[in-house]
């Protein structure tokens, strides 16, 4: 999990939506008015809202960093019930069955990845593969564990470890008044992003960081090249992973790669944070 940036505002459609049917949805039940904006406009509203919120997550699921998007910035898609649909749904972060104002609030909605979910309940609760929103469902989370109040990207609120496990950074968590222990549970049991599959994604991931690393220090110890000089260059390696493609969008399982690269990560963030603001 990483820092997320929110919406800036209501996009377009879902404004002249709430602005055309603010009385008609007063006791309306909250799924049927999303339901109702989803439709509107023949989608047009709705796909419009899914493409900023992909903008303003880099192309990640705002939980588990999955890559939704592919390298043109179109939403990669998945067979899904026999039928082919894209790889991600409308997140509401606080439970949309809670009221109408929630549903339809900007505010409270990311994208995330459908969790894995092959859809009904039985799979989104006894499947261990499901994840993110799906896992979640109409669960709240723990004060300070949405990824979008994280405070900044050069503060990381998690890291990943060898094994591929996504671990609550205390220290980090401490001076930003958050929980550890909150988001630890957060991310074991209520979005279940520690099972085996994303484990395994990301232990991938950061073997592939470090011996790309291991493969640089070996030709800049055969080239003679200084410490300095190899250090410069590793910098340059994190940056080239790290860094919006020309889309935008961030690799799949970014913490991962961030903890691989350890301090040169560092290094080259707080030089360019600009480029996630």
């Amino acid at each position: 999990m990483k820092h997320v940036r929110r919406l800036l505002g209501a996009t377009g459609g879902l404004a002249r939506f709430l602005e055309t049917t603010t009385k008609h949805h007063e006791g309306q039940p909250p799924r049927d008015a999303w339901q109702e904006f989803r439709l509107t406009d023949k989608g047009k509203a709705y796909r419009e809202l899914v493409k900023e919120l992909a903008v303003r997550q880099h192309g990640l699921c705002i939980y588990c960093e999955r890559r939704l998007t592919d390298d043109t910035g179109e939403f990669v898609k998945r067979p899904i019930n026999g039928k082919t649909v894209d790889v991600r749904s409308v997140e509401h972060v606080q439970p949309k069955s809670s009221s109408v104002q929630n549903v339809l609030d900007w505010r409270n909605l990311a994208l995330d990845c459908m969790g894995n979910s092959a859809g009904g309940d039985d799979s989104c609760e006894k499947n261990p593969q499901v994840t993110c929103g799906q896992r979640k469902r109409d669960r709240e989370l723990p004060r300070g564990c949405d990824p979008r109040d994280f405070p900044d990207v050069a503060s990381p609120m998690t890291h990943v470890g060898l094994d591929g496990a996504l671990i609550a950074n205390k220290p980090s968590c401490e001076a930003a008044d958050i929980c550890g222990e909150d988001l630890q549970r957060t991310i074991d049991n209520l979005l279940n992003l520690n099972n085996e599959s994303l484990k395994l994604a990301r232990s991938y991931v950061g073997n592939e960081v470090r011996k790309n690393i291991h493969d640089l220090k070996e030709w800049c110890l055969t080239e003679g090249a200084s410490a300095e000089d190899m250090a410069e260059a590793i910098c340059r390696l994190a940056g080239n992973r790290l860094q919006p493609d020309s889309v935008g969008h961030l690799c799949s399982f970014w913490t991962a790669e961030r903890s691989a690269f350890g301090e040169f990560a560092e290094m080259w963030i707080a030089k360019n944070q600009h480029l996630f603001a």
